[in-house]
């Protein structure tokens, strides 16, 4: 499920990178959990393209205050540097949101400073070796090279990153459940629980 999910979501990122070249607008720039949004069917939809973490750029010129633990747990390098962004930092975004989709655990956890300064250094590759008995390898190396801190060592197009995906679901030796089957476990949660939201389709 976490691969169909980050499959998904890096389908949509590519198209809307490719689409806005001509605006000058290369990547979303903000992708967190709280963006995707997930149809009871398993479809993907992505809001706030190109829609900045503005709580970062404000404390990185000195007008905002250390912003909570969420704005830097899915934060590429680059961005706190103030460096470029391009589809690859999605890609790195969408590694991190894979892992915790797939362990129920974030990459980067533990006090805002700690998670800020792991943010800093782009540690998300390294800190997938604390979790060698929860991932397979050939799932942990491929987030291991989406999560590389310096974007020259990451994938360097997003078709490489999705046909990477679409070796890793052809294997017969990656098991668990898909996202449809999570989805339609989410439907059985008893009442007590948060309701789903539900999208409307127009």
């Amino acid at each position: 499920a976490g691969l169909e999910l980050m499959a998904e979501v890096g389908r949509i990122l590519l198209d809307a990178s490719q689409a806005g070249q001509m605006y000058a607008v290369y990547s979303h720039g903000g992708l967190t959990p709280w963006r995707i949004l997930l149809k009871q069917n398993a479809q993907v939809e992505i809001i706030g393209y190109a829609l900045p973490q503005v709580e970062i750029l404000d404390f990185q010129n000195g007008s905002g205050p250390l912003p909570r633990e969420d704005s830097f747990r899915y934060c590429p390098p680059e961005r706190i540097h103030s460096d470029p962004e391009e589809l690859n930092s999605d890609l790195f975004a969408l590694a991190l949101i894979g892992f915790e989709f797939m362990t129920l655990k974030p990459v980067y956890d533990g006090p805002v400073d700690v998670i800020r300064q792991k943010a800093v250094r782009g540690e998300g590759s390294r800190q997938l070796y604390y979790h060698q008995d929860v991932i397979p390898k050939a799932v942990r190396d491929f987030l291991a090279r989406a999560l590389q801190p310096r974007r020259e060592d990451r994938f360097q197009n997003g078709r490489d990153f999705l046909e990477q995906i679409d070796r890793l679901l052809l294997r017969p030796d990656l098991s668990g459940p898909s996202l449809l089957e999570v989805m339609q476990k989410m439907q059985t949660r008893p009442a007590s629980s948060r309701p789903m939201q539900k999208v409307s389709n127009s």
